[in-house]
């Protein structure tokens, strides 16, 4: 099976995405005004889904190309 670079381009910038919001988070001190931040909304509203989407996608392909029985 052949590498998909479709996938590694959205590890990527699922990666990214998570470095950028965490930054947000943490670069404005305890203020807890980052909510109200549209880019900081904006991440965290789909970040964590596509890890778990590439995740499970993913390992789907392995349990396909080992042919597991349960």
């Amino acid at each position: 099976m052949e590498r998909n670079y479709k996938i590694d381009i959205l590890r990527a910038y699922a990666i990214i995405t998570v470095i950028i919001g965490h930054s947000i988070q943490f670069g404005q001190g305890p203020s807890p005004s980052f909510f109200e931040d549209y880019v900081f909304k904006f991440i965290y509203s789909f970040h964590m889904p596509l890890f778990m989407l590439l995740s499970g996608y993913l390992f789907y392909l392995t349990l396909n190309r080992h042919s597991f029985s349960i």
